[in-house]
């Protein structure tokens, strides 16, 4: 990965769900990320390994 990029893995395995630059400061104590207009909904969290892992909640928002 690039210095400032964003990766996201699902749970403790190591599945790559996204790769990408970020481009928004993030709130990570308690954020939601939409990735997807209609179905996905990410709650995130940082952890001090400098890696970002996140819990998937797939919803349909509209």
């Amino acid at each position: 990965m690039q210095p400032g990029s964003v990766c996201l893995k699902e749970g403790t395995g190591e599945k790559v769900l996204m790769e990408g630059e970020q481009t928004h400061k993030i709130n990570t104590e308690n954020s939601l990320w939409n990735l997807d207009t209609v179905w996905c909904c990410l709650s995130v969290r940082v952890v001090r390994c400098g890696g970002v892992q996140c819990r998937r909640e797939r919803r349909r928002l509209m």
